[in-house]
């Protein structure tokens, strides 16, 4: 009996070791039986999930033992450390085990390691990728693989392009009859996925719906969704009422400055009644009252109310730092002083005198410091209403200034901080206008055809330019004038805004000026900037322009394009027409060689995520041959003109820089 016992023992040890978290374990029983599936420990017990997703539970006394098997993940692990980097066949072969397995993510991952190499077998790969992507519902992933693949894959290319037109056509009408309720922000939501739903290769003859027709409903549903905020829109216009002088004609006097009184006096003993002219009581003789819409400030007060006061709450602690406690205090007065009560602007009273003194101390806006010393005393002489007086002033000054510089590339974004103008990239127009938020912060190169710059108010600081890309786009370019840069100055050093400071050392307002001023209608320009966005208190985005310069002629735009493309393969011993050919698959760049077949040219070469331009003058240097452009197309040959040679060599000073072919 002791030894029965001390072997049940053993074994619901080993058991209690061996169960637990098992990914796909084999279940022995007593009886002969195997069971396989998930393992779960219960005390006295364990229970199976089996792959049927059935779940039977058995005493320990009747498991004899289990074996853990490797789970799904280790396996992949294991296959996925044995594959070399630049083995194509062997990702390929990891991709099928990967999909048959249901490792969907693991599967395109090995996929499209093997499509980044130029190989046998990458039309293969290519195909078996394009039906995964399809019975995932991935359309236009599918869509844009089988018309790489061309006539391999005709039939199945079209059967998908159907199917993603219908798909594309339902959510573009959704978002019609969004927009005709008002619903704008439901409207982006469904135009942004119909324009996810556009085929990379373009529309079709038989798409009900385009690109174009979706990227200008989204514009225009953008710019209704923004318009919606219009009443919140900080602006500041002159004040229709007093048409900004900031004072209307007293209604008392009818601007005559007297009144006419009657008077009761005594003449000759009889009593008689008088009219003599008196000084007015409402304007005291000044023909003239406060505006009673923008309370003496000149101004449209229809927002003006709350980004003065925000222009006072941000100064209280920068500009005012000298005299920072009685301006907090002067401020919190100023909502009742000024903004509940009628300002005292040209009242002749005590407190508007104060309130004249202090202003007059001040010369420039943002203050200097010498302004600041001058405020002190006359500050600290005046009352609650003198204060409020000066601060509203004060306050709608600075938000006139403000007010000339673009929002959204004034505040510095912290969820979108600035990229450096050095990591710039060639951006698409119509998508970056189309999703301004996706784009925030980033530095782009714009290509297109100058149109000119716009008409603005005198003294603007931010002159609008426009410029026709290739698709429709809403980018609103501006560049900086020279005269801005005295205020980014001011305004960064009072509001300690670095980025203003940064701005003002660096960007080019003279270069540009003297750059943008002789540019004629119609000529290529590519303009090199920062993207700004900003959703508060209203959608805005805006085009930073740092450089304007002449672009390249169009064929040379298209090879250095084409050049660009990064590619990675393997050679050994292989027919230079076989190398050259895979290399064509792997970019869709057309490739013609120019070698007699005779010679039966063999290439040894390794690349591994470099230009084309300069994998192939690599792989073509120990074979002294050379590649040139022949219209759209790369043709290799032996017999380069020296024209051709010194163009070649000129488009690969524009590519990027190749790294060693050793690298990842």
């Amino acid at each position: 009996m002791r030894g029965i016992s001390r072997a049940v023992v053993v074994v619901c040890v080993s058991i209690l070791a061996l169960a637990g978290d098992s990914g796909g374990d084999d279940v022995y029983l007593t009886n002969g039986q195997k069971v396989a599936g998930e393992v779960t420990d219960l005390g006295d017990k364990i229970r199976v999930r089996k792959t049927s997703g059935i779940t039977v539970v058995y005493p320990k006394s009747k498991v004899l033992r289990i074996v853990r098997r490797a789970s799904a993940a280790e396996e992949y692990r294991k296959r996925k450390g044995a594959v070399e980097a630049d083995d194509a066949k062997g990702l390929l072969e990891l991709a099928r085990w990967c999909a048959k397995g249901g490792l969907a993510t693991e599967a395109e991952a090995a996929f499209r390691r093997t499509l980044a190499i130029a190989s046998p077998v990458y039309r293969t790969a290519k195909l078996e990728f394009a039906t995964l992507l399809d019975k995932e519902g991935r359309l236009k992933e599918a869509l844009a693989l089988y018309e790489q693949l061309g006539r391999d894959a005709t039939a199945r290319a079209r059967s998908a392009r159907d199917r993603l037109d219908r798909r594309r056509t339902i959510v573009f009408r959704e978002a019609e009859e969004h927009l005709e309720k008002k619903k704008y922000r439901d409207a982006v939501a469904s135009l942004e996925q119909a324009f996810a739903l556009t085929p990379a290769s373009g529309d079709s003859a038989k798409s009900k719906v385009t690109e174009t027709q979706v990227l200008a409903r989204l514009s225009q549903a953008r710019k209704l969704l923004a318009d919606t905020f219009a009443s919140s829109r900080l602006t500041i216009s002159r004040c229709q009422t007093c048409g900004g002088s900031g004072t209307v004609t007293c209604p008392a006097c009818k601007g005559k400055g007297q009144v006419q009184r009657e008077f009761i006096t005594t003449v000759g003993g009889r009593i008689r009644r008088i009219k003599k002219w008196v000084t007015c009581e409402a304007c005291h003789g000044a023909k003239k009252v406060r505006c009673g819409s923008c309370k003496g400030l000149s101004a449209d007060l229809d927002g003006l109310e709350g980004n003065v006061r925000n222009s006072l709450r941000l100064m209280a602690d920068r500009a005012f730092a000298g005299i920072r406690s009685s301006v907090s205090s002067g401020v919190q007065r100023m909502n009742s002083a000024v903004l509940k009560t009628p300002l005292l602007i040209g009242d002749g009273s005590p407190s508007y005198a104060k309130s004249r003194a202090m202003r007059d101390a001040m010369k420039s806006i943002p203050p200097s410091k010498k302004d600041l010393a001058a405020l002190k005393r006359p500050w600290k002489g005046a009352d609650a209403e003198a204060r409020g007086n000066f601060l509203a002033c004060y306050g709608l000054e600075l938000a006139k200034l403000v007010a000339m510089i673009p929002q959204s590339a004034l505040k510095p974004d912290r969820k979108h901080p600035p990229v450096p103008l050095e990591e710039a990239v060639v951006g698409n127009a119509s998508l970056i206008s189309a999703f301004p938020e996706r784009h925030a912060g980033g530095a782009f190169r714009v290509a297109g055809v100058w149109k000119g710059a716009a008409q603005t108010a005198e003294g603007a600081l931010a002159l609008p330019v426009e410029i026709e890309t290739a698709g429709p786009h809403s980018l609103r370019p501006f560049v900086w004038r020279p005269g801005a840069k005295a205020v980014h100055e001011n305004l960064g050093k009072a509001l300690g805004l670095k980025e203003m400071t940064a701005r003002a050392a660096g960007y080019p307002y003279d270069d540009l000026a003297e750059v943008t001023g002789p540019l004629a209608e119609g000529e290529r320009v590519e303009l090199t900037g920062r993207f700004y966005y900003d959703d508060k208190p209203v959608p805005d985005w805006r085009f930073e322009v740092w450089g304007v310069a002449p672009r390249l002629d169009e064929e040379t735009e298209k090879a250095v394009a084409l050049l660009s493309q990064e590619v990675t393969f393997r050679f050994k011993d292989t027919p230079l027409s076989a190398g050259l050919g895979m290399v064509a698959d792997l970019t869709g760049v057309v490739i013609d060689l120019d070698v007699p077949e005779e010679l039966a040219l063999k290439v040894s070469a390794r690349a591994r995520g470099i230009p084309l331009g300069h994998a192939l003058g690599d792989m073509l240097e120990a074979l002294e041959l050379h590649w040139v452009l022949d219209g759209g197309r790369v043709k290799v040959t032996a017999q380069a003109s020296a024209a051709e040679r010194k163009r070649s060599a000129r488009i690969l000073k524009l590519l990027p820089d190749a790294k060693p072919s050793g690298e990842d």
